[in-house]
C-alpha cells in the first residue's frame, strides 16, 4: 500500500506509455487521475501533462481534504486514438507524519 502524506502535494507519474500497435511512446494522450475515498466519492481530480517520451505527470494538491488513516483509491486513465484505457489503480492510505 502506498502512503499519502496529509497536507503535502502528491506527484502522480505515468511512465513509458506506449502505443500497443507500434510500440512508440504516446505523446498526445489525455491522461487524468481521480482519487476516491473508501465510499467511492471523488476527492480529487487531476490532469497529467506530457513530460516527454510517453511520461505524464500531475500533482494532487496538498490542500486536498484527506483524512489521516483514510483509505483511498487512485485511478489513472489515458485516452488515445479514440480508445479509453484505465492504466493503473492503486490503493493508498493517508498519514499525518
Amino acid at each position: 500500500m502506498l502512503k499519502l502524506l496529509v497536507g503535502s502535494d502528491i506527484v502522480v507519474r505515468l511512465v513509458n506509455l506506449r502505443d500497443v500497435a507500434s510500440g512508440e511512446p504516446v505523446t498526445d494522450a489525455t491522461v487524468t487521475g481521480k482519487l476516491y475515498d473508501r465510499s467511492g466519492s471523488e476527492v480529487a481530480s487531476i490532469n497529467l501533462a506530457h513530460a516527454g517520451s510517453g511520461t505524464y505527470s500531475g500533482i494532487v494538491p496538498g490542500t486536498t481534504n484527506l483524512v489521516e488513516g483514510g483509505r483511498y483509491r487512485l485511478v489513472v486513465t489515458a485516452l488515445h486514438s479514440g480508445g479509453q484505457h484505465t492504466m493503473a489503480r492503486w490503493c493508498v492510505a493517508a498519514y499525518d507524519e
